[in-house]
């Protein structure tokens, strides 16, 4: 069973970095001239809309394991 909680505890961290990333970016964007940071503003947002998918995704998946997990209770009760 240690497994699938390692697998919850790396994509919480590769959630963190992703944030991090996009924070940087963020910084970035706001230090550099204007003139160049077309970019950057383009990479940024592609940071920020891969966290938000990677996220999305990691929260699907959880409720999905949730409602299995229930489902197997309720089942594992009833017999």
């Amino acid at each position: 069973m240690a497994a699938p909680f390692s697998v919850v505890i790396a994509s919480a961290g590769l959630t963190v970095l992703l944030d991090w990333a996009e924070n940087i970016g963020f910084v970035a964007l706001v230090t550099i001239s204007p003139g160049e940071a077309q970019w950057l503003a383009v990479f940024t947002l592609g940071l920020h809309a891969g966290k938000l998918i990677f996220m999305m995704v990691f929260n699907v998946l959880i409720c999905v394991l949730l409602a299995a997990v229930i489902f197997l209770v309720i089942r594992q009760e009833t017999k």
